[in-house]
């Protein structure tokens, strides 16, 4: 069932300015940059220096209850650039919890794990990159299966590859899910975008 709340359908256009506290947590934290670094090698990641998707996933009605399972087809997923004509935008989603997502059905991100890799998807997302239905609604994508859910601490940080299968989680908990998000690209990533379907590790040093 689609999340009707438009608090939640409106999340895509939050984000923090280029300075401050957003652009810290990238450049000044020494883990999140050193791994960031490690996996697209030293010297290709470029300090950061533009806005982040503030991601909020709000509670859903009580009457909808709470702590419910929250599962869907295995068709109901997304890689970023679908519906927006963009095939392989960036090298790495990755995302900052500011607040508990330590049990699941909170609004956590939902991942298919080893959807990188998967030979049909990428044909799909290639040959239908110009669609503008291509997306989460559009069951004629592979089945992925069952997600899973990530659980994160705040200040724990998620990092996926860009190909990996993904999609929003339905928060039934009593708080608001707070999340950054921050598209990382490869410093020669306009040159490499065009191998990444056939070489997803084009742009890793890992």
């Amino acid at each position: 069932e689609a999340d009707g709340n438009p608090l939640n359908a409106a999340q895509l256009a939050l984000k923090l300015p280029p300075a401050g506290i957003g652009r810290d947590i990238f450049n000044k934290s020494s883990v999140f940059w050193s791994a960031v670094n490690v996996i697209m090698g030293a010297g290709n990641v470029a300090p950061w220096h533009r806005g982040q998707q503030v991601a909020l996933r709000f509670p859903q009605p009580l009457e909808r209850g709470h702590d419910i399972p929250d599962i869907k087809p295995g068709t109901q997923y997304h890689i970023d650039g679908m519906g927006q004509n963009k095939l392989c935008p960036f090298t790495l989603l990755c995302g900052v919890a500011l607040s508990d997502q330590t049990r699941p059905n909170m609004g956590n991100l939902h991942v298919f794990p080893g959807s990188h890799l998967h030979e049909g998807l990428h044909k799909y997302y290639r040959e239908k990159i110009k669609d503008d239905e291509q997306g989460e609604a559009d069951s004629s994508k592979p089945d992925l299966g069952e997600s899973v859910q990530v659980l994160l601490r705040p200040g724990d940080v998620v990092v996926a590859h860009q190909l990996l299968a993904h999609r929003v989680g339905v928060n039934t908990s009593e708080h608001i899910r707070f999340q950054l998000y921050y598209r990382v690209k490869h410093k020669n990533h306009d040159a490499l975008k065009g191998r990444i379907v056939d070489d997803p590790w084009v742009e890793f040093a890992i």
